[in-house]
């Protein structure tokens, strides 16, 4: 199970950057009055690039246990 807590917690961070059910996220995007969807466009270049990173550390880190 500790596996298993190990690569959802990541997961869900990365899942958060960019779900538009996440309020500080929406509300920051409304407050700058920048679209969700202009957002998504810049951001998904360091949303792969940190799932990319999760997924090898997570990797190593399984293989060592």
């Amino acid at each position: 199970t500790e596996v298993i807590v190990r690569i959802v917690s990541p997961a869900f961070g990365v899942v958060n950057l960019f779900s538009p059910s996440a309020a500080a996220i929406m509300s920051g995007l409304a407050l700058a009055k920048i679209e969700w969807a202009t957002c998504l466009k810049i951001d998904i270049k360091i949303i792969v690039a940190l799932s990319v990173v999760c997924a090898i550390i997570l990797t190593v880190a399984c293989v060592l246990i």
